[in-house]
């Protein structure tokens, strides 16, 4: 059994090369006697979160369940109450892994769905890419799917600078907008405008399985996706073993600018893309010590990588411990760049572990230093 575990954090200004993390300002359960998954959080004007995952459950803090796995989304205050929270779905299994606030002030999640009915009003074969738009109070605005007949499904969202909404994520369907699909699964990047409507899909890949898990908007315009592959032909070269993180620059309009791989001769997964002035940020694990990765501290290690626009490595850097190390998500500031994720280690860059996985929080700055770093967690897995 999971449960939804939100933890807010923030950093004071840091004076030590390596000094003490974020103070924890609260933390608060919620959920049911079933799996209650968190994979996605926005900061709200308000001070508050908009938080979005899904549900098995059917009791406890989980009210209005539909059936299989629902998408849950829930408002919290700068204090951590709940203000609202609702369920959306359909007969089906329903997953929501990526939700934003739009410059509108409405909330947009975007997951898959392999239902054809409730809010979810087509479906195009097995799994789909699916978004929602919710007004303010949760009521939906509009619900769409995309893809094909086979799997299809949307990691990651990002308004874009024309205030439609780009995603990121997979495909194993064939012959989406014409395109055919290059084996296995291809990474799948979509646009609708703001009312919904398509406005353009893309499949880029090649023999094996490709997958984006983050998407990213310049201030140029550019669109920006990350995630793994495992082909070294069609649209993709210079695998190195493996999996390597793979990486795409798209103009607004769709078009492919270039498509690159990075890592080692094992496995390398990106997990997260953050625009950083005119450079790039991709953080995710990986297991080599080679090619691209320049250490390796055991296992796993957080793995940040900064590219120019041009795709030139302009840093790269691992950070962990003995055991597995995963990053998870990134966000620019101001100073740097702040890492979370998750880690098993107690040696090397990790100060501590609780037991088992803990959350592992690490603050860069812009030239990919370390800081400062710190563990939350307790006894079991976190």
């Amino acid at each position: 059994m999971k449960k939804y575990i939100l933890t807010i954090a923030f950093a004071g200004a840091m004076s030590a090369a390596i000094a003490q993390g974020p103070i924890l300002v609260w933390e608060e359960n919620l959920g049911g006697t079933s799996s209650d998954v968190a994979t996605s959080v926005s900061k709200t004007p308000d001070g508050g979160s908009i938080v979005a995952g899904y549900t098995y459950s059917t009791n406890g803090d989980v009210i209005g369940h539909i059936s299989g796995a629902d998408v849950w989304v829930t408002k919290l205050s700068e204090s951590g109450t709940v203000e609202w929270k609702r369920i959306y779905g359909g007969s089906g299994d329903d997953f929501a892994y990526s939700i934003i606030r739009d410059t509108d002030g409405n909330y947009v999640f975007a997951g898959t769905s392999n239902s054809s009915n409730g809010d979810i009003a087509a479906n195009l074969g097995a799994f789909d890419m699916w978004i929602v738009k919710l007004d303010a109070s949760g009521n939906v605005l509009f619900s769409k799917t995309l893809g094909g007949s086979d799997d299809d499904a949307a990691f990651s969202l990002v308004q874009t600078s024309d205030k439609g909404y780009a995603m990121a994520g997979e495909t194993k369907s064939d012959f989406i907008a014409g395109i055919a699909n290059k084996g296995g699964y291809d990474a799948y990047i979509a646009k609708v405008n703001n009312a919904g409507t398509t406005v353009f899909q893309r499949l880029i890949g090649g023999s094996d399985d490709e997958s984006m898990k983050s998407i990213a908007q310049t201030s140029k315009g550019d669109l920006y996706a990350a995630g793994e592959t495992e082909s070294n032909n069609f649209d993709v070269s210079g695998n190195k073993g493996g999996y390597d993180f793979f990486v795409t620059r798209l103009q607004k309009t769709g078009n492919l600018v270039w498509s690159k791989t990075y890592g080692g001769t094992t496995n390398d997964f990106a997990h997260s893309i953050v625009a950083a002035g005119k450079s790039i940020v991709i953080v995710g694990e990986t297991e080599s010590n080679n090619g691209d990765v320049p250490g390796n501290n055991g296992s796993d290690d957080f793995w940040v990588l900064k590219l120019q626009s041009t795709g030139a490595i302009a840093f790269s850097k691992v950070f962990g411990g003995e055991t597995s190390d995963i990053a998870r998500s990134i966000i620019s500031t101001s100073t740097g760049l702040v890492v979370v994720g998750e880690t098993e280690s107690a040696s090397g860059d990790v100060g501590e572990n609780y037991g088992n996985d803990d959350y592992w929080f690490i603050k860069l700055n812009n030239s990919g230093t370390l800081q400062y770093e710190q563990v939350y967690g307790g006894a079991i897995t976190d």
